[in-house]
């Protein structure tokens, strides 16, 4: 591994946190599997927020998996849930 190369993504910006919720809210309360189209756009989404940004990702930044996680994590803090 190279020196400079992050193990790690950033945390969430406050965009991304938004992107997502509105995801979230839009297809709660069944939400899209993370193989899906859907998810995959909002993956690609949040890629493309990043770059605008100049922001340096890897090939797991924001990818389905990550953000299908992140919508999990919305879970606790739904009161239809």
């Amino acid at each position: 591994m190279e020196k400079n190369t992050p193990t790690r993504n950033p945390k969430w910006s406050r965009d991304e946190l938004i992107l997502a919720l509105d995801f979230y809210l839009d297809h709660r309360p069944s939400l899209p599997d993370k193989n899906t189209s859907q998810l995959q756009e909002v993956s690609k989404t949040l890629n493309k927020l990043m770059n605008k940004l100049g922001h340096t990702g890897n090939n797991k930044y924001r990818n389905p998996n990550g953000v299908y996680m992140k919508l999990m994590n919305f879970l606790p803090f739904d009161s239809t849930y």
